[in-house]
């Protein structure tokens, strides 16, 4: 996508997107001609933002308006312009001396967590109560119930034991699904669901080829794609902190939008599943509208995990609309995160 856009538009985008974040209105080319030196006139500028709509980078909400940042064009930014700064240092340390006087039961710390993610964003803050326990995984068995059933029983290190069931199309011979069984056992047993996780990217090509049979290397790729999932499960509740805030938000002023937020929030399942998406990433995840699976409402989450010495993780992060000040959204959860984890 970078070779779609030459210097002035990369600009051009930058400008747009961070005037809509400011001013919450659709950006016309006179602001950016009066507060930006693109060298360019009025109707330059509008050629220019013309052309990045045509790319789906930018959209006319009305046809005498500006124009507003599509879902792209937020990524486009967030990927590819974003200035990617840390918070300014008097912000740090304020972040670690509260984190430093904040008590130690893992309620407690995600409720003041949640608080100050809240306060340096303005957006609505949410931090897992559970610490995401490191376990590694003893034991898996695949045991054929007939031709098609296969029942997949995983015990983990702390002694938990859970089953599931698999329904194959096909028919499958005991000794192929133990051959299975035995080729899985060799890769992961005693591995953590980080590792798992990566290891579902390539298992069904590297099964397949050692058993020369691409059945046994599906049947491999979706007992993984089990094991994983139990790694990670976890019961565990959010602290939502910050709610209120979104309510100031344009986007959410409306009654409407009021609700969609209130609903969203009380999706406590849902905010799990976010949460859960960032404990394997090694960076600040974003996900930014649509990208976000099954929510009406336009916004855009920013989360980072935080690892512990024991081997746990937790997570964090901020839900916003996709107007959010991602540079401000990113460098916070960032900080905290990293503070979070130097702190226990």
């Amino acid at each position: 996508m970078n070779s779609d856009l030459d210097q002035r538009k990369k600009r051009i985008l930058g400008a747009v997107v961070r005037e809509h974040i400011l001013r919450a209105e659709p950006v016309g080319s006179r602001i950016l001609v009066d507060d930006y030196d693109f060298g360019a006139g009025s109707a330059t500028i509008r050629n220019e933002m013309a052309a990045l709509e045509d790319l789906g980078f930018l959209e006319q909400p009305h046809t005498s308006a500006g124009r507003v940042p599509t879902e792209q064009g937020y990524r486009y930014y967030v990927d590819s312009l974003m200035a990617g700064s840390p918070l300014p240092g008097h912000e740090e340390e304020d972040v670690r001396c509260r984190l430093d006087h904040i008590d130690r039961q893992v309620e407690e710390l995600a409720q003041n967590t949640s608080r100050i993610l809240s306060r340096l964003t303005s957006l609505m803050a949410v931090v897992s109560t559970q610490i995401y326990q490191g376990r590694t995984l003893k034991r898996v068995d695949l045991v054929p119930l007939d031709s098609r059933r296969i029942l997949v029983v995983i015990v983990m290190s702390d002694g938990e034991v859970e089953k599931e069931l698999i329904n194959s199309p096909y028919e499958i011979d005991p000794i192929s699904i133990k051959a299975v069984e035995a080729a899985l056992g060799n890769r992961v047993i005693g591995q953590d669901s980080s590792t798992v996780a990566a290891l579902s990217r390539t298992i069904e090509a590297d099964i397949g080829l050692e058993l020369r049979s691409e059945l046994l290397g599906r049947l491999a790729a979706e007992t993984v794609g089990i094991v994983s999932k139990i790694l990670r499960s976890t019961r565990d509740k959010v602290v939502v902190d910050g709610a209120n805030n979104m309510l100031d938000q344009p986007e959410f002023a409306r009654a409407g939008g009021a609700r969609s937020i209130f609903t969203l929030i009380e999706e406590q399942s849902f905010v799990s599943e976010l949460l859960r998406d960032v404990l394997d990433a090694q960076q600040v995840v974003v996900k930014i509208g649509s990208e976000i699976a099954t929510v009406s409402a336009q916004c855009s989450f920013v989360g980072a995990s935080y690892r512990l010495p024991s081997g746990g993780v937790g997570a964090l992060g901020i839900v916003g609309p996709t107007r959010m000040n991602y540079d401000r959204a990113v460098s916070a959860v960032s900080c905290v995160a990293h503070e979070l984890s130097a702190l226990i």
